[in-house]
Formats: structure tokens, sequence, C-alpha cells
């Protein structure tokens, strides 16, 4: 059976329009998705899970965007975070940050995140 030269015609086209229009696509949701400003459902869900958590060392690997920060005069800080720029972060709670302290007062804060809550490491270890 011969190839016709419009059937190799369809197919290089077919072929060049995935391999171009495939990863304008992605590109297309990731910055139209994301730029989440916060969301008070995660937030209540973040909160339920930061208040079972009685200290920075119970928490690790509860959640991906766990964070948490000890300091020497013994206070410390955790929090679990939604990265503003991550892909349809505008419909997972992108921007929505949940901390809690020492003290036991727990905070949820709205807005723009720029990646994780991991930047709570280079904290230095007193006030």
């Amino acid at each position: 059976m011969a190839i016709r030269r419009r059937n190799v015609t369809w197919w290089i086209a077919i072929a060049s329009t995935l391999i171009v229009g495939l990863p304008a696509v992605f590109v297309s949701v990731y910055f139209f998705s994301s730029g989440g400003t916060g969301s008070i459902d995660e937030a209540l869900r973040l909160k339920a899970v930061v208040e079972q958590i009685p200290d920075p060392e119970s928490g690790e690997g509860c959640d991906d965007g766990y964070a948490a920060k000890r300091f020497a005069n013994g206070e410390w800080v955790l929090g679990i975070g939604r990265d503003s720029h991550a892909m349809m972060s505008e419909f997972r709670g992108g921007g929505t940050v949940v901390v809690k302290d020492s003290r036991g007062r727990i905070r949820c804060f709205f807005g723009h995140v720029c990646g994780r809550l991991s930047f709570m490491n280079d904290w230095p270890n007193s006030r």
C-alpha cells in the first residue's frame, strides 16, 4: 500500500499542532488558574488540621504545605500554607495560610502567597 503525499502532509500537520499546541494549552491553564488569593473553605479545613497539632515536631509530614519553627526562647510557630503560584491554585485555596503559635493562638491569612512556608527554616532562632 503506497503512502499518499496528502496523508503524510496531514500527519505532519497534526503532529506539529500537537507539539506546539499542547505546551501552549498547559501554559495557558497554569497562568489562568494560578494566582489564588485565599479561600475561607480552605482556611477552615486547614484550621481543623492545625488545631490538632500540639507542637512543631508532631506536625511533620501532615501536609505538603506544613512548616514550623522553634525559637531559642522556647516559643514556636507552625502553619500550613497554599501557594498562589501552584497549578489550579485559584480553585484549591491558593493564597491561604493558617498558623498556630506556642500560646495556642490560631490565625488565618488570605492574599498572595509566593511558594511554600518553608521560608520559616531561614528565620533566626532568636528574636
